[in-house]
This record gives structure tokens, sequence and C-alpha cells, in this order.
């Protein structure tokens, strides 16, 4: 009879556990797939240090090769440039934020789906003369 509940014990232990290892990477995995939006060094804060990070970036000090830090901070949607470090300083101030600085944001997910290139199908030039051989 005590065997049973030992094991019992160790099952709901187990399952417990499990469940809660489950949770947390879960919770982790949820937590790198999103980002706030204006904060470009990726601290969970959108604050003064985004804007020289921009900064940093633009005057090619900081790398960027993995496109994250302009993902993060182009608030505008049209490349990453001195303007979104303004509205970033506007907010911080107080101004509207129109722009939706420091909402949550989710990375863009990978295509799984293989990149295929399409060849340029080859066309008559309708103004091309017809060769005559005699």
């Amino acid at each position: 009879m005590k065997s049973y509940k030992k094991i019992i014990g160790i099952l709901l232990t187990s399952l417990i556990t499990l469940c809660l290892t489950s949770a947390l990477a879960f919770a982790a995995s949820a937590a790198e797939s999103t980002y706030l939006r204006g904060d470009a060094d990726g601290n969970g804060i959108v604050d003064v240090k985004d804007v020289t990070t921009i900064q940093s970036v633009l005057a090619e000090i900081t790398d960027d090769s993995d496109k994250k830090i302009e993902l993060r901070a182009d608030i505008n949607g049209d490349g990453l440039d001195i303007s979104d470090a303004t509205e970033i300083q506007m907010n911080i101030a107080g101004y509207e934020n129109i722009w939706h600085i420091g909402e949550k944001a989710a990375y863009p997910q990978p295509t799984t789906e293989p990149q295929t290139t399409k060849k340029p199908v080859p066309t008559k030039d309708p103004y091309e003369l017809p060769i005559i051989f005699n």
C-alpha cells in the first residue's frame, strides 16, 4: 500500500515538473518573439539610449548586419534614419504617440518555404527584323 502511494507521489511530482517546465519554456519563447517599437537596443525600455543606438548605427559605429536594430527602431516604416530618433525623443518628451512607440510588436516569422528565383522568360523583340539568307 505504501509503495503505491510512493509511486503515485513520484508520478505527480514528475507531471507537475513537466508542466511547469513547458509553461516556462513557452513564456520564454513568447518573450523572444516580441519587441517594443522604438526599443533600438533591445533592453525592454524605450529611452534616450535607444536614440543613441540609432545614431550609432547611422554613423556606422554599431553593426546592424542582422537588421534587428532597424526592425525595432524604424518607427515610421521608411527605413532607419534620423527621423526615427527624433520621433523617439518626441515620445520621451511627452508629445503625441502617433507611431505606437513602446507598444509590443512581433518579430517576423521566418518562412519555411525555399526561396526560388524565377528565371526571366525570353521574349522576342517585336521590332526585330527577320534575317533572310540568299
